[in-house]
């Protein structure tokens, strides 16, 4: 199997990286990039920072991949509501389902997401 290593780095690219190890939020993805730049392979990263070697792979591929915004994406993270949608959102839990043609007369969470989802074609939680 081919190893898998970080793509060339810039010095200031380099610099940047070991500035952002000590950092609470990004820190560690900063070292994974670190540590592949100084030549460990993905299972010795992974070992060393207690990580499955799938997420060491993850980090180093989207690297070479997106460069240095990457560290700071917060993939997986939904996107917050625009103003107008909260507005509506919080309009329609105010009102009685059944003045909405519903046939139940109180909100669950449940019942509201998907009135929500299938009104404003807004994908929202329960929760």
């Amino acid at each position: 199997m081919k190893l898998l290593f970080i793509k060339r780095l810039s010095r200031n690219e380099r610099d940047k990286i070991y500035s952002l190890i000590d950092n609470k939020e990004i820190g560690y993805r900063a070292l994974i990039i670190a540590l592949s730049y100084d030549g460990y392979e993905v299972r010795e990263i992974a070992r060393r920072l207690n990580l499955h070697p799938n997420i060491v792979r993850k980090w180093i591929k989207r690297f070479n991949r997106e460069g240095m915004e990457c560290l700071y994406s917060k993939a997986g993270r939904k996107k917050k509501l625009d103003k107008k949608t909260e507005k509506k959102i919080f309009m329609i839990a105010l009102k009685k389902p059944y003045k909405l043609g519903l046939p139940f007369s109180t909100w669950s969470l449940r019942k509201i997401k998907y009135y929500i989802n299938k009104k404003l074609r807004v994908n929202i939680s329960h929760e």
